[in-house]
């Protein structure tokens, strides 16, 4: 707003007569209040600011989450379609992302339970708000072992993906548990998941466990393990058969096919030998599996407003609950809207969700879940942890 003053001199006072006198004293008058009020309001601060706040206004932010490009992340790929004010990031390298978000370029990340874990240990303030895979990882062998045991290894070349890792700590425990002395009984070579899929097949290793899509990708869409598996369930044949030949029928891009053409020459020859999360329920007698990837949120965002975090981070579990219901009543459609996004073809992607157990957790199961887990693999977690816990505090 701009206002123009009259600065010209004016004669005496006593010079003015009758109307001039009378309208000259209303225009000082008048500017004299304009000039005040308007000292009254700060300089920054317009009319159309003052009295229309939500005009030219910055639209809200949105929270960004990054998660891993694996079949793992489609629950929150079809949560953060259902939120406006939630991002999915996907990444492909891990320690890129995990600095990214110690940096502060997202709110929330999704990665390995082990990986929070060290975070907190570290000093990292995080938080876990929920974890909802508890069953993705399967060894793999290019022998039969029906059953298995782990002593049937012993002679045989193992990989696992690094020294410490989560698959490691998980597969002494079960060694352990059959009386297998770890360093004697093995030969273990480290190679991660990529490396291990391509050592199969070309038979420089006899076994590896694996979490999928990667078993999918070496074993292929389904294996003697699986029509077991199946079975117990008491699965419907006819209608997966029906499923089946519906995905078939689908035409595939020169990926899938190149995909599939792999897949199909490996299978003779490799196979599921063993679930971990059934090897877990036979030795703890827990149907569940065990947490293994868990959604963290950075606390420093979460203490910057806490009522606005706590109602996001409710509505995005509660959306998380949901995605999980729709993937395990229909895998297919599910995995067609996440499957270009991972950029893994849907025939691998569909195989991998139905190998894979979903089970959320959060709040106080969460807590329980986690250090029971610890626990059993004879690394309880100390008092320290309590904080490491996200609380839905409404």
């Amino acid at each position: 707003m701009t206002i123009f003053f009259d600065l010209t001199p004016h004669p005496p006072l006593h010079k003015w007569r009758g109307e001039d006198c009378k309208k000259n004293l209303q225009i000082n008058f008048y500017q004299g209040l304009i000039l005040g009020l308007l000292l009254l309001i700060p300089s920054q601060v317009t009319a159309t600011d003052r009295f229309f706040p939500w005009k030219d206004a910055p639209p809200a932010s949105r929270v960004m989450v990054y998660a891993p490009a694996t079949p793992a992340s489609l629950p929150l790929i079809l949560a953060a379609e259902m939120l406006d004010d939630v991002e999915v990031k996907l990444f492909e390298n891990h320690s890129q992302a995990h600095s990214l978000f110690l940096k502060g370029e997202a709110e929330m990340i999704s990665t390995g339970l082990s990986v929070g874990i060290r975070l907190f240990r570290q000093g990292v303030p995080v938080k876990i708000v929920n974890s909802y895979v508890s069953g993705l990882t399967y060894l793999v062998t290019t022998k039969e072992m029906d059953p298995f045991r782990f002593r049937d290894l012993q002679g045989m070349t193992l990989c696992l993906p690094f020294p410490g890792s989560p698959i490691e700590e998980v597969t002494q425990f079960f060694a352990r548990r059959e009386g297998m002395a770890w360093h004697s009984a093995f030969q273990i070579e480290y190679v991660m998941f990529p490396g291990a899929v391509a050592m199969l097949r070309q038979g420089k290793i006899h076994a590896a466990v694996l979490p999928e899509p990667f078993v999918s990708q070496v074993v292929g869409h389904e294996s003697k393990y699986d029509a077991i598996e199946h079975e117990k369930a008491g699965c419907d044949t006819a209608e997966r058969n029906r499923a089946e030949h519906d995905r078939v029928k689908r035409s595939r891009t020169e990926r899938d096919r190149a995909e599939r053409h792999q897949v199909e020459r490996n299978r003779s020859d490799i196979r599921i030998a063993v679930s971990y999360r059934s090897l877990w329920e036979k030795y703890t007698g827990d149907p569940n599996g065990y947490p293994q990837v868990g959604t963290f949120v950075n606390e420093k965002w979460l203490f910057s407003d806490p009522i606005q975090a706590n109602a996001l981070i409710r509505r995005l579990n509660q959306m998380v609950q949901s995605a999980i219901e729709t993937i395990e009543t229909s895998d297919q459609s599910a995995s067609e809207k996440g499957g270009e996004k991972m950029g893994w073809s849907p025939d691998i992607l569909n195989s991998a969700i139905r190998r894979m157990t979903f089970h959320f957790l959060k709040d106080r199961e969460l807590k329980q879940a986690i250090q029971t887990y610890y626990s059993t693999l004879g690394k309880p977690l100390d008092a320290s942890f309590d904080s490491f816990f996200y609380t839905d505090n409404p």
